[in-house]
């Protein structure tokens, strides 16, 4: 295995983060699915062009995130095993990667033309969807965390502390997915339940992940 390659996929993960919170920063937090349709259209009147600027990162931060995942696939692989949870694991990222670029081209729907030309059903309907398929986002990455949590652990490729935590985060993203049945309360689809629960430990365990692989790849440097 070439480590200066988990290194860079290491770098390529950090960049990911960083290219989805500024696609998320950008325009602001939109509301959740229990705001009116008038609401939801008034959000992406006032932040179009840079929700547009946001979804159009995707295009990068899906790049930059499928190296990651092929340089931590290329890290597990390397302990010698086939039992298959690095390819489930990579092709659980693949799915989750798909999936937030249909999220973006609904962003992008909803931004396009003024919410007068759209209409209030459309509307509704559009974002409903923009925010199931980023509930069900969460969903593909919650089972990738399981396999590199699994492999890891089984193998040693990855500090036994960073499985465990990997296992709780995979739960929590988990549990952010089932935000797809719920339109009022903590876990009311697009709300702050999904964000506390799944985003931010996502984001977080992408953090440790790549600062784990950048450790792994500047030790072949020494």
């Amino acid at each position: 295995m070439n480590l200066h390659t988990v290194r860079s996929a290491g770098f390529s993960g950090l960049a990911f983060v960083v290219l989805v919170i500024v696609s998320v920063l950008l325009p602001g937090i939109p509301p959740d699915n229990s705001a009116s349709a008038a609401d939801v259209g008034h959000y992406f009147d006032a932040h179009r062009t840079l929700v547009l600027i946001g979804a159009w990162l995707s295009i990068p931060s899906t790049a930059f995130f499928a190296w990651y995942a092929v340089g931590l696939y290329r890290l597990l692989k390397a302990a010698g095993n086939d039992e298959g949870l690095p390819l489930f694991a990579l092709v659980n990222g693949i799915i989750a990667g798909a999936v937030a670029l249909v999220t973006a081209v609904l962003q992008i729907s909803l931004a396009f033309h003024p919410s007068s030309q759209i209409g209030e059903s459309a509307i509704r309907v559009l974002y409903d969807a923009y925010s199931v398929s980023g509930a069900l986002t969460l969903g593909a990455t919650a089972f990738m965390m399981f396999g590199v949590a699994a492999s890891g652990m089984r193998h040693g490729s990855l500090p036994r502390w960073l499985c465990q935590l990997t296992y709780l985060f995979a739960i929590g993203n988990l549990a952010a997915s089932v935000t797809a049945m719920y339109n009022s309360g903590f876990m009311a689809l697009g709300g702050m339940g999904g964000l506390i629960v799944g985003v931010i430990p996502f984001v977080l365990w992408l953090v440790l992940t790549s600062m784990v692989m950048i450790g792994k790849g500047s030790a072949a440097t020494r």
